[in-house]
Parts: structure tokens; sequence; C-alpha cells
């Protein structure tokens, strides 16, 4: 298995299990960029509704990461 494959892989098990798991938000935050590159899509995917739990957090932290 080729390493970028690898990391995509185990940059999934950061996402979000559901819109009530700000479980998983500090870890996130604390494997940072560029750790999560491979999910950014998907994690901008957990902000769309603002009413999500997961939704805030999830989008201050990444308003931190500016332009990449």
């Amino acid at each position: 298995m080729c390493r970028e494959w690898s990391q995509m892989i185990d940059a999934q098990r950061l996402l979000p299990r559901s819109k009530h798991d700000v479980d998983s938000i500090p870890f996130i935050i604390k494997s940072g960029y560029p750790a999560i590159a491979p999910i950014l899509d998907e994690l901008l995917d957990w902000t769309a509704d603002s009413n999500w739990p997961v939704a805030r957090p999830l989008a201050d932290f990444l308003v931190t990461l500016g332009h990449r």
C-alpha cells in the first residue's frame, strides 16, 4: 500500500461519525494540517448545517487553516 493511500485511510478515521460526534473535534484539531488534507472536503460537509453540534467547532478550526 502506498504511503499516500495509508495517510488517507488514517485521516478517514478522524471524521465525525454523526452530527453529534463533538468528541471527534479535538482529535481533528490535534492532528492539524497537513494530516487532515485528505479529508478537507468531507470536513467542510460537516459544517453545512450550523444547527449540527459538530458544525461550529469544526468551522472555527477550519478557518484557522487559512488559504492552502
